[in-house]
């Protein structure tokens, strides 16, 4: 049995085009990977910056009556 030669180059195309969109849909999928990662950690290093704020800001100015958290005997 013998293929016919234009179908068998249809093929090798289809073939070649569909390694070529596997290809860009895979780099694609790295590329939302690698961005969600770091965006991740953009807000991680947000959540670290943000208690050191705070507690610089607590220590320096406390309400007035302010006490240090234990109990009068």
């Amino acid at each position: 049995m013998k293929i016919d030669p234009n179908i068998d180059h249809q093929l090798k195309k289809i073939d070649r085009q569909m390694q070529l969109l596997n290809f860009f849909v895979g780099l694609a999928i790295i590329m939302v990977i690698v961005t969600a990662l770091f965006a991740v950690i953009e807000v991680q290093k947000e959540k670290l910056e943000e208690p050191a704020y705070n507690l610089s800001q607590s220590k320096t100015k406390k309400p007035e009556g302010a006490t240090s958290g234990r109990g009068h005997k």
